[in-house]
């Protein structure tokens, strides 16, 4: 028997009209949601980029080789930029850093693009003084326990990304550089005398309008800092100024990408090698910056004033002494524990913070360690001035140290820190701390701040 066929039946034409249209649908969907996976992969990676670039190379191989004018210079130990250039920038550990040289080993030598602090040294040379102690581990031992390194435990596996670097103490006399023989090397160092001049002093991208020391001395071994008109002379063992912190990154560190200049600088591929410090936290309708991160804990300061009713807080310190007093209600940590702290719906997230207020001035010779001597525990604190400060554009607000009993010192972004009495109306930068395990989302960035 033979099969019958069987008769196609034809399409119909609105039936093809809407095979069609949903073919075309599935493939616009498609195409849809093919984007948006592209485009929240590129957020979420774009700063994961890898590529084979490393800093050193990437650097030689954007700048040609100069003689005169502002740009890359090369003398025997390497290369070194020299004038107001603006593609010198790295971004590594969540901030900035400007590019000094090039080492013939191809170790790169950096310093922070603005202060790191502001205090005054306490000893007429550098190798004995606050700020080496500030910015190093003492003798360089990693698990020191006297509270030296403050900066040097804001940087990520130091050991990893950095070698030490190598200074000597010259003196200037006359506007002559005097070298000494004498070498040291330390993880991080502040900037030499020689680095300066070398790179246009004054008129180079040094110069950032603020006073910082610079390692080396003058006449009776006073120490030397740069002025904020870009001079170089002479303060005391009790004067304040900023402190930019030096260091050298090892040879052929990968890059994620960047080119140099400010809004597209080079960043250093960190892998797992991350904190928090420099990080922005959004906290209900405020900004907070991370100052420190250590052992599940953050410390951060407000990215602004304590505001209320859209004005900016004044307060004195206390009607009564340089003790920050929670009991006191004329006293600025009763305001910053009762009034601010309520304020925050969000206060629940919030952790006793040790806050170390010992007084610092001519009794103890102005040495670091006597902040260590006192210390308050609280929800809201204020900066100590010793601690990495990161506030860069913020200016004249209370520190919790003082000098005496009628004194404390306050902070000014110029870099020089300015003693007034307790009673003075100043503003005020109030400092958490939280675990840092409650952060749940976001990359951290002033514009996609973490949240909890």
């Amino acid at each position: 028997m033979s099969k019958k066929k069987k008769q196609r039946r034809p399409i119909r034409k609105k039936e093809l009209i809407f095979d069609i249209f949903s073919l075309v649908s599935l493939i616009i969907i498609g195409l849809i949601y093919e984007f948006r996976a592209y485009y929240f992969y590129n957020e979420e990676t774009k700063d994961k980029v890898l590529t084979d670039a490393t800093l050193n190379g990437s650097i030689l191989d954007n700048n040609r080789v100069t003689t005169t004018g502002a740009g890359l210079y090369q003398d025997k130990d390497g290369y070194y930029f020299k004038g107001d250039v603006n593609n010198n920038y790295v971004k590594f550990g969540n901030r900035l850093f400007r590019v000094i040289r090039i080492n013939k080993d191809n170790s790169v030598k950096v310093i922070s693009y603005d202060l790191v602090a502001s205090f005054m040294n306490g000893n007429t040379k550098y190798d004995n003084g606050n700020i080496r102690k500030f910015l190093n581990k003492t003798d360089n031992k990693i698990n020191d326990t006297d509270n030296s390194g403050v900066y040097y435990d804001t940087i990520p596996n130091a050991d990893y990304f950095l070698k030490t670097t190598k200074y000597s103490i010259d003196s200037i006399s006359n506007d002559k550089v005097i070298s000494s023989d004498k070498e040291y090397k330390d993880y991080i160092s502040s900037l030499t005398i020689d680095d300066y001049i070398k790179a246009g002093g004054k008129n180079s991208y040094l110069n950032i309008g603020k006073y910082f020391y610079i390692i080396g001395t003058k006449g009776n071994n006073e120490i030397l800092s740069i002025y904020d008109d870009g001079t170089i002379d002479a303060v005391t063992s009790s004067d304040t100024s900023g402190v930019r912190a030096v260091f050298t990154f090892k040879k052929n560190l990968k890059l994620m990408r960047g080119n140099g200049t400010i809004e597209n600088p080079y960043v250093i591929k960190q892998g797992s090698y991350i904190n928090f410090v420099d990080s922005y936290v959004r906290l209900g309708d405020n900004i907070w910056k991370v100052y420190y991160d250590k052992n599940r804990v953050i410390k951060l300061a407000l990215n602004g004033y304590y505001m209320k009713d859209n004005s900016f807080v004044t307060s004195s310190f206390s009607n009564q002494d340089n003790v920050f007093d929670q009991d006191n209600m004329y006293n600025i940590g009763y305001l910053l524990n009762n009034e601010f702290y309520s304020s925050l719906y969000y206060n629940n997230y919030l952790i006793n913070g040790t806050h170390y207020n010992g007084t610092i001035g001519e009794e103890n010779s102005y040495d670091y360690k006597s902040i260590y001597t006192n210390k308050v525990y609280s929800k809201v604190g204020l900066l100590n001035i010793f601690d990495y400060n990161n506030t860069l554009f913020l200016d004249n607000f209370y520190m919790i140290n003082s000098n005496n009993e009628n004194t404390c010192y306050v902070y000014r972004k110029n870099g020089v820190l300015e003693e007034v009495g307790i009673e003075d109306e100043k503003l005020v930068v109030p400092v958490i701390t939280m675990y840092k395990g409650i952060i749940r989302r976001g990359r951290g960035s002033i514009d996609d701040p973490y949240t909890v």
